[in-house]
Order: C-alpha cells, then sequence, then structure tokens
C-alpha cells in the first residue's frame, strides 16, 4: 500500500515539478546544444506536437556483471552501451511481465520521459545532467497510475472504478490476481524489484525498502545515462496482454542501423558520436539535456501520450 501512496502522490506531483523546471535557468551549454541540433532533434522527435510511433529503451554506461534473476551478480563491471553498440540490442530474461511470466526480451517504454526513469538510474549522482525537465520517479509515478486507468477503461482488468482515491486497494488486488507467474506473494516481487537493482547498486540489502530501490541511483562511479530510440515499424515486438500503454517488448536482437537516434549527457555527445561513427553509423548521437529542453515545449498530455495523439 505505501508504495502505491508513492506512486499517487509522484504523479500528482509531476505538473508542479515540470512548472519548477521551466523556471530554472537553462545554461547556456544546453542552449548551444539544442540550437545546434535542432533540425535533428525536431526531425527524430517531432517539431509541432511529439512524434508518434517510437520506442526508447533507457540503458547506461556501466552495470554489475552476473545474473541477478538467476546464479547472482559477481561484483565485477560490464559495459552494456559499448556493447549494444558493438553487438546489438539483445533481449535478456525478464521475469516482469505481468501475464506471459518469464521470456526473453528487450523492454522499450512508448514515450521518451518514461525511459528517461529507467535510464537516470544509471547518472552517477556527483555528475548529475545540466538540466533535465522534471523528475524521473515523478514521470515514472505518472505512467504506472495512468497505466492502471487506461487498463481499467479497456476493461482488461476486473472490476469498476470510480476515483483512484477509492480503489487503491482493490486494484493492488486486481494486479496481484492477474499475473500468471508462480510466484505471485509480495515477498517474492519485493525481492524481483531488489534484485532487479543489483545491476547498478551494490547496496541492496533485505532492509532496502521497496520506495528507495524505486528511487536509487548508481553507485558505480563514472556511470552515465543513455537513451537508444527506434521506430516501432522497425521492431517487432512480442505480445503483451497487459501493461502496453506504456511498455512493449521486443523478442529479437535490434541492429544498431535501426536505431533513430542515441542520446547521452552533453558532456559524452562528443565521444559517443566518434564510437558510432567509427563502427560505421549514421544514427544521431543527441544531448539527453537538449531533447530534454525540446520536450518543455509540450504539455504533459502530449508527452505522456504521444502514442495517442491524433
Amino acid at each position: 500500500m505505501r508504495a502505491l501512496q508513492f506512486l499517487w502522490r509522484g504523479s500528482k506531483a509531476l505538473r508542479g515539478g515540470l512548472e519548477r523546471a521551466r523556471l530554472q535557468p537553462v545554461p547556456q551549454a544546453v542552449l548551444d546544444a539544442y540550437q545546434s541540433s535542432k533540425s535533428v532533434i525536431e526531425a527524430v522527435f517531432g517539431s509541432d506536437h511529439v512524434r508518434r510511433g517510437l520506442l526508447h529503451h533507457g540503458t547506461g554506461a556501466l552495470q554489475y556483471a552476473g545474473d541477478k534473476y538467476g546464479a547472482g551478480m559477481t561484483g565485477q563491471l560490464r559495459r552494456p552501451l559499448d556493447t549494444i553498440l558493438e553487438d546489438n540490442l539483445k533481449p535478456h530474461t525478464d521475469p516482469w511481465l505481468l501475464t506471459q511470466g518469464s521470456m526473453q526480451s528487450t523492454s522499450f517504454a512508448t514515450v521518451w520521459s518514461y525511459a528517461k526513469f529507467y535510464a537516470d538510474a544509471h547518472q552517477a549522482p556527483d555528475d548529475p545532467l545540466q538540466w533535465e525537465y522534471g523528475d524521473g520517479t515523478e514521470w515514472f509515478s505518472y505512467c504506472i497510475v495512468d497505466t492502471g486507468r487506461q487498463e481499467f477503461k479497456r476493461g482488461r482488468t476486473a472490476g469498476k472504478i470510480r476515483t483512484w482515491g477509492q480503489s487503491k486497494g482493490s486494484l493492488l488486488q486486481t494486479l496481484r490476481t492477474r499475473r500468471q507467474l508462480p510466484e505471485r506473494n509480495t515477498p517474492a516481487n519485493y525481492n524481483r524489484l531488489q534484485r532487479w537493482a543489483r545491476d547498478i547498486r551494490s547496496d541492496i540489502t533485505p532492509q532496502t525498502s521497496t520506495l528507495d530501490v524505486l528511487s536509487g541511483r548508481t553507485n558505480i562511479p563514472g556511470n552515465f545515462s543513455a537513451i537508444i530510440t527506434v521506430s516501432e515499424d522497425d521492431v517487432p515486438l512480442a505480445p503483451m496482454e497487459f501493461g502496453g500503454t506504456y511498455e512493449k517488448r521486443a523478442a529479437h536482437p535490434i541492429e544498431p542501423s535501426l536505431f533513430t537516434s542515441l542520446a547521452v549527457p552533453l558532456n559524452r555527445v562528443e565521444e559517443y558520436n566518434a564510437k558510432a561513427r567509427g563502427l560505421g553509423y549514421s544514427f544521431p548521437v543527441l544531448s539527453i539535456e537538449a531533447i530534454e529542453y525540446h520536450m518543455s515545449r509540450f504539455p504533459v498530455e502530449e508527452l505522456a501520450h504521444a502514442q495517442r495523439i491524433a
């Protein structure tokens, strides 16, 4: 219940957070990066409205190696972003699908800000992005709460709701009963969440709360975020009965030649532009901060519902 309340409060706080972000001064370096890449950003993400049909994968530069859902972590470091560029974006075991159970897949977000939550987890706290449009945890909360709303509207879940405040318990119960996984109890789901965070954090213990796991950032020095964008037309998607408002799953490797763009922090653009060109790829390497600044021109409804904009 605390987790549901956390998500609800975060979703309600989003609009205020976005207003505060608009009032923050934008560093000149971010403005310069935006102006220099504005035409490319508009071509990829849209100018008059947010472009539909894009999928975004949030990842990062460094992770702990191992099998977090199986044998455990090794403590050694691996470089997922470099590996993706050199050897494709490959599916991995995903036990989070609510109805299909574990399968080999790659998770994509249908909206930029939801993917950025997962990318943000890789951004080292001592090297923050130079400008962001809102808090990633609040964007995550908004999308999770809206997923519940959309699923109820579509009639995919049992029961009827009048207001969110009257239905927190019933929504939680519905989500539990909809799962077709062997482990349905809350401790198993909590343990899965802890393991989910162990590829970027070594401080996860049995005492780490759900909220701390969701809000936590990497403790790997020098880590940073990255977001890969592709066109939905180029990615064969796996069936996803529940939760497809903001998430999609791809069951096949995706070659970097299909990337619409790669976004990294402003201070990493030159480095990864050189890497991409050195590997023979022509997709643009853009600044996350510049894309965030571009997104700040759109209302939250359009940013969060890009796939439903007419």
